[in-house]
Formats: C-alpha cells, sequence, structure tokens
C-alpha cells in the first residue's frame, strides 16, 4: 500500500478521519472504486405487464452510469436446486451509482409497471479488487 502524506490533507482539502480512511481504502485498491452489481431474480406473474417494465428500464439504467451483463436467457443448472426465475444482473460503477439508480425518482416510477407483474428479489453487491 503506498503512503498517504495527511499534512497534504490537512487545511481546505481535509475532510475529517472519514475522508482519510476512504483515502488510504482507495488507495489499497489502486485508487479505482470498485464496480456494484444489482442482481435480480424474477418470477413472472404476468408476462405482457412485465415487458412495459422492461422497456422503460434501460434508459434508467444508462443514466445512472449502468448496463446489463445478464438480462434473462437460458440457466444450466449446475449445482443446488433448479433456478427457475429469470435472472438479471446489472453492472454500476460503484456501490453509489446502484443505490442512486434504485432510489431515483425515474426508477420509482417505472417500478410501478412492475406491480402485479413479478415478484421480484433484488440486492446489490460491491464488486471483488483484487
Amino acid at each position: 500500500m503506498g503512503g498517504i502524506d495527511i499534512a497534504q490533507h490537512r487545511g481546505d482539502n481535509f475532510k475529517g478521519l472519514g475522508y482519510l480512511l476512504w483515502k488510504i481504502w482507495e488507495d489499497k485498491r489502486g485508487g479505482e472504486a470498485l464496480a456494484a452489481y444489482i442482481l435480480v431474480r424474477v418470477e413472472l406473474n404476468d408476462p405482457e405487464q412485465y415487458k412495459k417494465y422492461t422497456q422503460e428500464t434501460p434508459a434508467v439504467i444508462a443514466q445512472y452510469g449502468g448496463k446489463f451483463i445478464v438480462r434473462g436467457g437460458p440457466i444450466e443448472n449446475m449445482e443446488g436446486p433448479e433456478e427457475t426465475a429469470r435472472i438479471v444482473i446489472l453492472e454500476f460503477p460503484t456501490m453509489d451509482d446502484a443505490k442512486r439508480f434504485y432510489h431515483s425518482e425515474e426508477y420509482q416510477r417505472v417500478r410501478l409497471l412492475r406491480e402485479g407483474a413479478a415478484q421480484v428479489q433484488l440486492f446489490a453487491l460491491e464488486g471483488y479488487g483484487a
């Protein structure tokens, strides 16, 4: 890990201990923020209504720097119980971007199109920075 000169962070640039810890963590990872992923499991109830939702989400996802990594498609079970849900994986530059997307007014408005059309499990994960 490269060192951080605390003196250079004093004065106007010093944001307190939280900032210093962030800088140390950032330095430890090579200065790059870790990507974040939103994993979604979808059990469809009304495919026609769900289609309206899927037509609106790409623009909102892109607005927050996100992109589809997986968007449905065939699943090859390799271990454990058979997966029958539709799987979607989104990638965002950072966890903050993923959270901003999910909590945005734009997504919350589009999300209403999904009500009654599907049961969804959705969670965010931070990527691994080796």
